[in-house]
């Protein structure tokens, strides 16, 4: 008895605990540039800005890092462009870390296409920006794909407005539909449900 009641305590925990990453998973592919490189990442570099890898990332070796070559210059984006369901809220999250930001903004941007994946269909969202340097922060933008969108465009992006320098790095990047905050009730169905399970064990008994 004690060994079944623990077992099904240790199954319903264990689904409990890992229902979100079965239910999202990761529409970014190389999300931390662990390839050394910037496989399946698509760049918009106009002007002074270069997109590279380099070493030091948040979470494993690498990242992404945006940077203005020479003089100033106004925006940068690198980017993925996955197929995603219209009328479905989707989140999109990475830490973002400058050395040397000056005048200059970095942030996470969301865009949605129609089914040609060119042409943008309603507005665009942004995070809040990084403007302080030295240290990984975590950011996320959270948008719903409008009726007609077919795809959706995640975006790390440097920001010169025209006149700042120096650069941003990137990491650990995750995008997908928005998980929902369990509410109390979810917990409660949970564990009548554990109890359920335990009255029909102890009935076998």
């Amino acid at each position: 008895m004690k060994k079944i009641t623990f077992t099904i305590l240790t199954l319903a925990i264990a689904i409990f605990i890992n229902l979100p990453s079965i239910a999202q998973a990761n529409l970014i592919t190389n999300p931390g540039f662990e390839t050394g490189g910037l496989t399946n990442w698509s760049q918009w570099t106009p002007g002074a800005i270069v997109a590279d890898v380099v070493t030091g990332g948040s979470e494993g070796d690498y990242c992404a890092k945006l940077y203005f070559d020479y003089g100033s210059g106004d925006d940068g984006v690198l980017y993925q462009k996955p197929a995603i369901a219209e009328g479905q809220s989707y989140t999109f999250e990475a830490d973002i870390m400058s050395a040397d930001i000056c005048d200059a903004a970095a942030y996470l941007k969301i865009l949605f296409h129609e089914n040609d994946g060119y042409s943008p269909i309603g507005e665009t969202y942004y995070s809040s920006k990084l403007t302080s340097p030295n240290e990984w922060i975590s950011f996320s933008v959270t948008a719903v794909a409008p009726v007609g969108a077919n795809y959706a465009e995640f975006g790390l992006a440097l920001d010169g407005m025209g006149i700042g320098t120096g650069s941003a790095q990137f990491d650990n990047c995750n995008a997908g539909p928005t998980m929902p905050v369990p509410e109390p009730n979810t917990f409660m169905l949970l564990g009548v449900g554990i109890m359920g399970l335990l009255g029909a064990a102890r009935r076998r008994r």
